[in-house]
């Protein structure tokens, strides 16, 4: 053999790497920065590290900044190697993107769920109602807008009737002007019968843990374990932490906690789908971009409204609809972006044209104007 012919053979047969090398690689470039945001996350939620960050408006401002771009990189870590566990065993793009719709609703939850521990009803709530607006209206609408969603299977007609059904039981409460573990029950019920449900979609075929066209894929299935692991608990210290810096910085701005919570950490907390959602357009893969909101929506109000029904705590002025105008407002939007995706998905079959998601996105910005006229008001 010439030395031409063992170049070429030695350049086609792929080098394995043993777990340190795979490591090292995997933790190169933008994903070592993930890992440095989530000791930071750590450090920063579980220490009394950042209080000296919350003493001013501008330092708490900043630090909610911070909170949100920690969220996002720890998201990601979490992501991918959960992304990477799917494709080994092989799971479906729809199946997959309800799974990431639960990961990705995490921010939310340890955000809420801390918000009420914390006595802001405003923040706790107002984060779940805001962030369900923002994935239909703003993620799903960039989604759209990017790439035109095709038609998919009928599997989407169960996921939406979930988020509807489970729309209602959640803007009731709002009306009522509190919330009652009763309806905690009913949620938590549906997302046991939501789980079960999607677990029934087709698999997909399992992947060669040999094609390692990422960083993750190169990983044995116990290192990208350990390492979303690892980024689980760096979100649980970002949130921890975002929680902090938003309600000081409301207090510090004399700004209402449900608007921070509806539109501010809204938005942060949903930096994961907006992330995943851009990534699988840009790819094509818009039946993963569809589940994870979908997904995402529906977690959203069964596992986290659903666990904050039963702290029974009142329903905030700015949220309730037959107190302010804002509450009007946010009510009528939580509940009518649902109605609007649901027409939009039936005229096309479950899919969605470019200008569906250039028409939520003005939705979204007049929504977003009037709650920032709304909230200055009161």
């Amino acid at each position: 053999m010439s030395q031409g012919d063992f170049s070429s053979a030695s350049e086609s047969t792929p080098r394995k790497n043993g777990p340190l090398r795979t490591l090292k690689s995997g933790l190169g470039g933008d994903r070592g920065l993930g890992m440095i945001c989530i000791a930071l996350g750590i450090a920063l939620g579980t220490s009394g590290l950042g209080t000296p960050l919350l003493q001013t408006t501008l330092l708490a401002g900043l630090s909610m900044a911070l909170g949100m771009y920690l969220l996002m990189k720890t998201s990601d870590v979490l992501i991918n190697h959960i992304a990477a566990i799917g494709r080994k065993l092989g799971i479906s793009p729809m199946t997959l993107g309800i799974g990431l719709g639960m990961l990705t609703s995490l921010p939310e939850l340890l955000v809420s769920v801390g918000a009420i521990l914390q006595k802001n009803a405003g923040l706790g709530i107002g984060n779940v109602v805001g962030s369900n607006i923002a994935n239909i209206l703003l993620i799903l609408g960039v989604t759209a807008a990017l790439r035109a969603i095709p038609k998919a299977d009928d599997s989407w007609r169960f996921n939406l009737a979930v988020i509807a059904a489970a729309t209602v039981l959640f803007a009731a409460q709002l009306f009522i002007g509190a919330l009652h573990p009763a309806f905690g029950v009913l949620l938590l019920g549906g997302l046991g019968y939501y789980c079960w449900r999607s677990c029934q979609t087709n698999s997909a075929p399992r992947e060669d843990i040999a094609v390692c066209d990422t960083p993750e894929m190169c990983m044995p299935v116990w290192m990208n374990a350990a390492l979303g692991l690892a980024g689980l608990a760096g979100l649980v210290g970002a949130a921890s932490f975002l929680v902090a810096s938003a309600t000081a910085f409301g207090i510090k701005a004399g700004i209402s906690p449900v608007v921070i919570g509806v539109l501010a950490v809204a938005i942060g907390t949903s930096l994961p789908e907006l992330t995943v959602n851009v990534r699988a357009a840009l790819k094509g893969q818009t039946d993963m971009a569809i589940g994870n909101i979908l997904g995402s929506n529906a977690f959203n109000i069964l596992m986290i409204g659903g666990f904050l029904c039963f702290t029974a705590v009142d329903i905030p002025a700015d949220l309730d609809p037959l107190d302010t105008p804002l509450g009007a407002l946010n009510t009528a939007a939580f509940a009518g972006s649902v109605i609007l995706l649901w027409l939009a998905m039936r005229g096309r079959g479950g899919g969605l044209a470019r200008w569906h998601g250039f028409a939520a996105l003005a939705i979204y910005a007049a929504y977003t104007a009037a709650l920032a006229i709304l909230g200055g008001a009161a």
